[in-house]
């Protein structure tokens, strides 16, 4: 490192081209930044569960992913049945693609865009042929734009990007009241016709009066698998609201067309349309991830600006630590661009971390060569500048490598999103070790003189009167200070085992926000807004068809909903078996009392036989039958839906108890042959919690692990490693104590506090314990070491940690309350960590006798180093002797300043003891 410090001083220029061509390739990756928050692409490829869903999306669809649109209106009128067609017909051409409609439009954009018309009414005038076309490009109209040439040439680019979406056909299957399928009997036959009835064009017939509205209403009560699922009651059994159902293709582009969907609803002037499911909260989350990371970059600059300059008091002092940190951000964020990595709900805490990192060692940096302004006077500028950086930048590089390992060791977690953001943040701090020691050191070289800080009035800065107050605590209660340590952890630990964990994306969101009002709303009406799959093999290749499975499987549905079962939180279950009892029902005059499953055999092969339903990709299943029954007709698949009965999210954690449940309750009630399994979104929301708290421990072990062997080497002793662990350790538990007590839960964002926690207070406990054995060379007592550590490093420890709080309580104003809470956890961890290491460590190294003999590593006999210090003691307090400061607060006097002093005095004792023979 010190070779590295002379060659930056030698050749500032060629450094600072360097830096300047880094970044020139890495800032235009800043541009390339996604944006990704699904959990089942953050799960390792080889997990079973993940495996077993993927198996089950290709056979059944991504039924456990859907939207489910509430739309209400002021009452239910032919007006209305028009305006929720047109929404339904909307959705549909992300599922039907019209080509011919959808080509004659685009052709006619293309021709207008060469000829701007007058106003975006004009245009929309004049694709009034193509309805459908019509309202897509009204939807990618910017009010009040004026239509030019470019605007039109990005709309004609805007459109058919979403053309080219509609015909990869995303959308598997569209329910609703407007185009849900009814089952009939005409004689000894069963079709399948929609509840409204269709032209010869194949439109929908829409009620034309309130009688054909009445009519419509009464053929959906008629059959009760549409209760709550297609539409909702009031309490007086009015239906209100109409359910739309919209589930997704095998393999598709889910950002992309739950944005297109959103779309659609928003587009709704005439109706009151509440969008809801998983989709919704990804592109929710994705958009507000994207309004903090444009929130938090210039505010916390900002703050980090005005730190800088209240520590410094000059231009340069603000603008070196400010370029070193901002350009280590743009690096890292750069560099995430470049090579393909995606924002995750992690990600968006990385640049605050990376600026409150880099301005760490920055002002270590700067403040140190402040302090060695007099050894710049005496030995010139170029070379007091080596001497004072040679110094600093190992105590940056060492504490930088340490935060590193301890970033690098989220590595371990299976969850890609936070083994990306371990690496990530690893290759951040060398970014900032490097920018810190290279930049600063540059520029000064250029500056070539100390800045002159204006003249402060003589009063106590508060950093000087808590370090006052530390001094006071340590060398005078350390017992006391210990004690009261222990007191609090023990606090904390009693609140760690109240700590639960928690993944649901949801509860990210604030109460009031939009998103939980309308997960309430849809959940109370339709029982559910999101839910999994209940897979039950029959054994056997066509053992679906068997009355007496069949029996079965509607025996569980209907414990699952039965109202002792409350707790599984089962709002309701679609099955194949609601088709056959509608058949049943259809064969035997639409009676009521025939509505439930038919006794024989024949009745039930016989009912399929005769169904008349469309396969289009002939698999042998009819379209609607896909979702329930696989190809070979051996496993029946059950859709459950999640219900708190508030309509609150069920959360993570009770998902999978609940789903531990299930299973150990069907390992019973089935019969022999029988098995059954759980998939869909929600396991795998489960499945992200284990890992958390898997990679939670295996991360926390193995970086306090390789801190204590690295602390081991550098020092030399057992003893500092162990010391070392304190601060940290006790900061963790603090932490985890606090979101007990507070019912804060570990999601993924704060399952990375730990190991941030660790990776940067581990600065402040090496700094304090290198500065320590710095001082301890000066042979003092361990008393006047620990003093004159917490003066001269105290400041710069605090004022360090100081911008850290402050860098992290700028997440304070980000639209989740997840990254909020993990703001302020920062800053009470950072606040530990200084504490710790200011107060509880020196309090230890007096408890403990901890006291490095550095003397002896430099090569003075033990004899000899006895006989100095007995001669310092003897005359320390003789007439002209220079007074040790017994104050904590730090003299306007650096440390080699001080040495020279007392070796200057040492010599001029010595010489006047040779004169009186003595």
């Amino acid at each position: 490192m010190r070779r590295y410090i002379r060659f930056v001083i030698a050749h500032p220029l060629l450094v600072l081209g360097v830096l300047a061509i880094i970044t020139a390739y890495l800032a235009p990756g800043l541009g390339l930044l996604t944006f990704n928050n699904a959990l089942e692409a953050f799960m390792p490829r080889d997990d079973r569960d993940y495996l077993q869903n993927e198996a089950a999306k290709e056979i059944y669809g991504d039924n456990s992913r859907f939207f489910i649109i509430e739309v209400s209106g002021k009452a239910m009128t032919p007006a209305f049945f028009g305006h929720v067609e047109t929404l339904v017909e909307d959705l549909e051409a992300y599922k039907d693609y019209p080509s011919m409609e959808m080509d004659a439009g685009l052709k006619r954009l293309t021709d207008l865009a060469q000829e701007p018309p007058a106003s975006a009414e004009a245009l929309l005038e004049d694709l009034s042929s193509w309805p459908l076309f019509q309202r897509l490009v009204a939807r990618k109209l910017d009010a009040g734009q004026p239509l030019g040439t470019e605007a039109l040439d990005a709309l004609v680019l805007s459109v058919k990007e979403s053309l080219a979406l509609m015909a990869e056909a995303p959308v598997k299957r569209v329910v609703s009241p407007m185009s849900v399928s009814d089952i009939r009997a005409e004689g000894d036959d069963l079709f399948t016709g929609k509840l409204l009835e269709e032209d010869d064009d194949g439109k929908r017939i829409m009620p034309a009066t309130g009688d054909d509205v009445s009519a419509v209403l009464e053929r959906m009560r008629a059959n009760p698998a549409f209760r709550h699922g297609i539409y909702a009651e009031n309490a007086q059994g009015e239906i209100t609201d109409f359910g739309i159902v919209v589930t997704f293709s095998k393999r598709p582009r889910v950002d992309r067309i739950s944005r297109e969907v959103i779309a659609i609803c928003e587009a709704q002037q005439d109706l009151k349309v509440m969008p809801q499911g998983s989709p919704v909260v990804n592109v929710r989350f994705n958009t507000y991830m994207q309004k903090d990371l444009r929130r938090f970059l210039p505010l916390v600059v900002l703050v980090m600006g005005v730190t800088f300059f209240i520590n410094f008091r000059s231009p340069l002092g603000f603008l070196l630590p400010l370029c070193s940190l901002v350009l280590s951000t743009v690096w890292i964020m750069g560099l995430m661009g470049r090579f393909g990595y995606s924002i995750t709900p992690l990600g968006i805490s990385l640049p605050p971390l990376m600026v409150s990192v880099g301005s760490s060692y920055a002002i270590h940096i700067y403040n140190q060569f402040l302090a060695d302004s007099r050894l710049m006077e005496e030995k010139g500028f170029s070379e007091g500048l080596c001497l004072a950086m040679e110094h600093i930048s190992q105590t940056v590089l060492f504490a930088g490598v340490t935060t590193m390992i301890a970033f690098a060791t989220l590595a371990t977690s299976r969850l890609s999103a936070v083994r990306e953001w371990g690496l990530l943040s690893a290759v951040g701090v060398v970014f900032s070790v490097i920018l810190a020691s290279s930049l600063i050191p540059a520029i000064l070289t250029l500056v070539g003189k100390v800045p002159q800080a204006p003249v402060r009035k003589r009063r106590r800065h508060p950093v000087d009167r808590c370090i006052h107050l530390f001094s006071w605590l340590v060398t005078r209660h350390p017992r006391k200070v210990v004690a009261g340590t222990v007191l609090v952890l023990g606090l904390c630990v009693v609140g760690m085992y109240r700590l639960e964990v928690e993944s649901d994306f949801l509860l990210y969101f604030k109460k009031n926000d939009e998103i939980r009002v309308s997960a309430r709303a849809v959940g109370e009406k339709f029982k559910g807004r999101s839910g999994f799959n209940l897979l039950i093999d029959s054994g056997t290749p066509g053992g679906v068809l068997d009355p007496a499975f069949l029996k079965q499987v509607e025996a569980i549905r209907r414990e699952l909903t039965r109202p002792e079962r409350a707790d599984w939180c089962i709002g309701r279950t679609d099955s194949l078996t609601d088709f056959l009892m509608v058949m049943h029902r259809a064969m035997n005059g639409d009676d009521p009392a025939f509505y439930r499953l038919p006794d024989s055999a024949g009745d039930v092969l016989d009912y399929f036989e005769i169904y008349g339903g469309e396969d289009d990709n002939d698999d042998g299943r009819p379209d609607e039958f896909e979702a329930y029954v696989d190809p070979d007709w051996q496993v029946m698949n059950l859709l459950c839906r999640l219900y708190s009965g508030d309509g609150a999210s069920v959360g993570t954690t009770r998902t999978g108890r609940i789903m531990g449940e299930i299973e150990a309750w069907l390992d019973n009630a089935l019969p022999q042959g029988g098995s059954a399994h759980i998939t869909g979104f929600p396991k795998i929301d489960v499945k992200v919690t284990d890992y958390i708290v898997k990679g939670q421990l295996s991360s926390l072990l193995l970086s306090l692990g390789v801190i204590f062997g690295i602390v081991l080497v550098r020092f030399r002793s057992v003893h500092a490693a162990l010391l070392s662990m304190v601060p940290m350790g006790a900061a963790v538990m603090i932490n985890f104590g606090i979101m007990g007590w507070f019912g804060v839960h570990l999601d993924m964002l704060t399952s990375i506090i730990a190991s941030i926690t660790i990776g940067i207070g581990v600065d402040d406990t090496i700094h304090f314990l290198l500065a320590y054995r710095h001082h301890a060379k000066a042979n003092l007592s361990k008393e006047e070491s620990l003093l004159r550590t917490l003066a001269v490093s105290g400041r710069a420890i605090s004022y360090t940690s100081l911008a850290l709080v402050v860098g992290f309580l700028v997440l304070a104003t980000s639209n989740f309350v997840a990254v909020v809470l993990f703001g302020l956890l920062m800053a009470v961890t950072m606040t530990a960590t200084t504490i710790g290491a200011l107060l509880v460590l020196p309090s230890l190294i007096l408890l403990t006798g901890f006291y490095p003999r550095p003397a002896v590593a430099e090569g003075m006999a033990p004899k000899k180093v006895d006989r100095l210090i007995s001669l310092f003691r003897s005359l320390e307090n003789r007439p002209g002797a220079p007074k040790r400061i017994e104050e904590p607060n730090l003299p306007e006097q650096s440390e080699e300043a001080y040495q020279k002093e007392q070796a200057a005095w040492l010599a001029e004792v010595k010489k006047r003891k040779e004169k009186n023979g003595k």
